[in-house]
């Protein structure tokens, strides 16, 4: 990997941000009123779960580690006579979407923009996988030649497995 990998990835995984911003200014314009079909914000929809009432986004979807996933805004931890919260409110019920994704945003962002550090990290993931692939390597030829079957310690190559923490194939 190199920085330029490095920058890509974390720019890769920035959180949009234009959906929350969205609801938080439909919560802005709207709070404390009667939450109905007709003062929703455009594309969502309400949703009644469990015990608690959301705002959902199915058609603006986010894409995290190739999982597609719509927006799912809790409102009110009530079904019926739910009103719009503040946005307060809102973002205290949906910490993930907002301070949550701010948090996460602004690390990458610091990361982003310091060079010594992104330079340690590089050496450290290209360190990281080298070991990684001599282990996987070392391991391969050690169970061929030493605990399949008939091998000198396929005897006891499930203890050797154990004490040496192999995985399960």
């Amino acid at each position: 990997m190199t920085k330029d990998e490095l920058k890509l990835y974390l720019e890769s995984r920035r959180e949009g941000m234009a959906i929350p911003y969205l609801v938080e200014q439909w919560a802005e314009k709207n709070a404390g009123k009667l939450l109905r079909s007709n003062n929703i914000p455009e594309n969502s929809r309400i949703v009644k779960h469990y015990g608690w009432t959301s705002l959902v986004f199915e058609s603006m979807i986010r894409v995290v580690d190739n999982a597609v996933y719509g927006y799912d805004f809790m409102l009110q931890r009530k079904e019926v006579d739910v009103h719009v919260p503040t946005v307060g409110e809102l973002r205290d019920n949906n910490g993930g979407y907002y301070k949550g994704a701010e948090d996460r945003n602004a690390l990458r962002q610091v990361m982003r923009v310091c060079p010594n550090r992104m330079e340690k990290i590089v050496e450290k993931i290209n360190l990281i996988q080298e070991l990684r692939d001599t282990y996987l390597s070392e391991l391969e030829e050690f169970e061929k030649n030493y605990l399949q079957y008939e091998g000198p310690l396929s005897p006891d190559s499930f203890n050797f497995r154990a004490m040496l923490e192999i995985p399960k194939k």
